[in-house]
């Protein structure tokens, strides 16, 4: 099967995505829970963000994204919105 150029380019974005993610997440250590492997710490904040994002553009972005990131910040319990 062959796939097209923006099959590619949209995989290129993702892993540019989540590699940035990953860096910024490592970067606010009370991100991440000591008693859950970072690695997988790591992975699951980067893909539920993700997912969060792919959500409110589903939605046609009817939710204010500062409104976004406040509801993600709190699912994940960022302390800072507990």
């Amino acid at each position: 099967r062959t796939r097209s150029p923006h099959f590619y380019a949209k995989r290129k974005w993702w892993e540019y995505v989540t590699e940035y993610l990953a860096t910024m997440f490592e970067q606010y250590p009370r991100s991440i829970r000591k008693d859950v492997p970072k690695e997988f710490a790591t992975n699951h904040l980067v893909g539920s963000l993700g997912e969060a994002v792919k959500w409110w553009i589903e939605t046609k972005m009817q939710m204010p994204p500062e409104e976004v990131a406040k509801n993600y910040l709190k699912l994940i319990g960022y302390k800072a919105y507990e």
